[in-house]
């Protein structure tokens, strides 16, 4: 497994996604937690998130659906006994992989890519209410009252050919997929990673460029670069 991981600021002035990831054994676990833009806390409310899923992680006696029920319930209790948090919400998309099967979870419009080869198996649906053609927001977060929208993955297999894209809205939206898939051709994460990257660098420039978070997973690192 070959893993990279960026998180960039863009141009805001503070960077409201976490990323994070641990491998113990045959086990990983990804997570990614992009903090609702336009509220206080948002930020606070990813990292909430996500150190409380990589300690139920770290446990290993966890189901994804009791670490995240968890984890709303401790936003929650925050904002009950502090309405100063009240803006405490954030996005979520998580990938656990167990020795050759997976499972992946999300909340709201960060996303995760699945592939196998050069081939999209499957892209996850964004959480997006849509005000006309160009503008939309979002529908569910962890942190509301209610997560009953929250999707989750039945298990499925994952091969030596598996790749997996963990990002934010601010990291996909500059790019397409035929961009993303072009990009691939590098047979390191990190590469992968660095191309899309640059993409996006160049895309936003002087475009009030939003943060922009990822996580790249390459389960077979062993083969050369295609030319």
């Amino acid at each position: 497994m070959n893993v990279a991981v960026s998180s960039e600021i863009g141009d805001r002035k503070t960077n409201e996604d976490v990323v994070n990831y641990q491998i113990i054994d045959s086990r990983s676990f990804f997570v990614l937690c992009d903090g609702v833009g336009g509220l206080p806390d948002g930020g606070l409310a990813a990292k909430i998130v996500t150190d409380t899923l990589l300690e139920a992680f770290e446990k290993q006696d966890f189901t994804l659906k009791q670490a995240i029920d968890h984890a709303q319930e401790i936003l929650l209790n925050r904002q009950s006994w502090d309405h100063k948090q009240d803006g405490l919400r954030t996005t979520l998309v998580v990938l656990l992989i167990d020795g050759k099967t997976a499972q992946y979870a999300y909340l709201g419009d960060s996303r995760l890519y699945h592939f196998e080869g050069h081939q999209l198996i499957h892209v996850t649906s964004d959480d997006v209410v849509k005000h006309g053609f160009l503008h939309a927001s979002l529908s569910h977060a962890m942190g509301d009252e209610s997560i009953k929208a929250l999707h989750f993955s039945k298990c499925f297999e994952v091969t030596d050919d598996s790749s997996f894209l963990l990002c934010s809205d601010g990291f996909y939206k500059p790019l397409s997929l035929r961009c993303i898939k072009k990009a691939m051709r590098h047979a390191k994460s990190e590469t992968w990673l660095h191309t899309m990257n640059e993409q996006i660098r160049k895309h936003t420039r002087k475009k009030n460029a939003d943060n922009y978070s990822a996580i790249a997973i390459r389960m077979n690192d062993l083969y050369k670069e295609s030319e």
